[in-house]
């Protein structure tokens, strides 16, 4: 996110507030109409869940200032080394497996914003099977300048993806959502900083003799903890033509989209980012030092991440069924 340090602390908790929101927006069970008898689905069928347990590192307590009540997510501490971190939602997910419909691991600054989005992905599993995941795209949304969604995840080197190569793999698969077709192919870059498994991909993953198993090897540990355990467990694919954008997530900012707009155009963050932090360096100057020589003296500011676990339940079956009959 632009801006510089400063303006990171600002930018960080509203990506981290905008993504627990997100989740609550649109997978939790607080739903109510100021007219009574609006039918909202969970008076006549089952409650929706959503249980968020958000990782952190002690002493970098941005939950502290995201002003969401605490009863809306859990708080796991973490005291080992901070690149490490991020091994330890495997360790939460086999924890709670069986107990959710749904389940994903993602990064504090990543954002949900499809309603649809566990529809599709029980739709791929039960087109392509347990062994195959389906990987959202990852995007940056333009929220001055030109608004723009921006796909921000490059395209690797065939040596980085030799670890999620394997003999007999489809490189390219297709089925029709809702009447309209839809190619996907294995995954030109298996990081989006998210990753969203049904029941029985929690299972098999857990049953891999690769799960949880720490391996750091692949880029970064960051990077290894999110993809290189699943991608060696199964067969990792990104939505592809017509619409790349089929399963996506928003990364919150334009901190990379930034550097690829057109000439003439702008892509930049929401002007309220910027009006927020001018009050906070003018109101609360001395709090606003304070925070970032603590943040220094623990960690990097790369290393600055919480990582969400979403533990999703789902309607039941009879009422997500439909969308799987097109």
């Amino acid at each position: 996110m632009a801006g510089g340090s400063h303006f990171d602390m600002v930018a960080r908790i509203a990506a981290l507030n905008t993504a627990i929101v997100a989740l609550h927006r649109l997978f939790g069970p607080r739903r109510h109409a100021m007219a009574p008898d609006i039918p909202f689905p969970d008076r006549v069928g089952p409650t929706r869940v959503v249980d968020i347990v958000i990782i952190q590192i002690p002493g970098m307590e941005l939950l502290d200032h995201i002003d969401i009540d605490p009863s809306c997510y859990v708080r796991e501490n973490f005291s080992g080394d901070a690149p490490m971190m991020e091994f330890e939602a495997q360790r939460i997910l086999r924890d709670r497996v069986g107990g959710y419909d749904y389940y994903g691991i993602i990064e504090d600054d990543i954002v949900l914003t499809d309603p649809t989005f566990f529809d599709k992905v029980q739709w791929f599993q039960d087109n392509f099977g347990p062994d195959t995941v389906l990987v959202p795209a990852r995007y940056e949304m333009a929220h001055s300048g030109t608004p723009a969604a921006v796909l921000i995840d490059p395209t690797l080197p065939s040596e980085l993806l030799e670890p999620f190569r394997r003999s007999g793999q489809q490189e390219m698969v297709s089925a029709r959502w809702h009447g309209r077709p839809q190619d996907f192919s294995l995954a030109y870059n298996p990081h989006s900083a998210a990753h969203f498994l049904t029941d029985e991909h929690l299972r098999r993953w857990i049953r891999s003799p690769y799960f949880y198993d720490r391996d750091a090897s692949w880029v970064g540990p960051m990077e290894s903890a999110m993809d290189l355990s699943l991608g060696r467990t199964f067969d990792l694919y990104k939505p592809s033509a017509p619409d790349p954008l089929f399963l996506s997530v928003e990364h919150f900012g334009t901190r990379y989209s930034e550097r690829s707009a057109p000439i003439g155009m702008r892509y930049g963050d929401s002007p309220i980012l910027d009006l927020a932090f001018r009050a906070n360096s003018t109101n609360d100057e001395l709090s606003r030092v304070k925070f970032y020589d603590a943040l220094r003296e623990q960690r990097s500011l790369k290393l600055e991440l919480s990582t969400l676990e979403i533990l999703v339940q789902s309607y039941s079956r009879h009422i997500a069924e439909p969308y799987f009959r097109n």
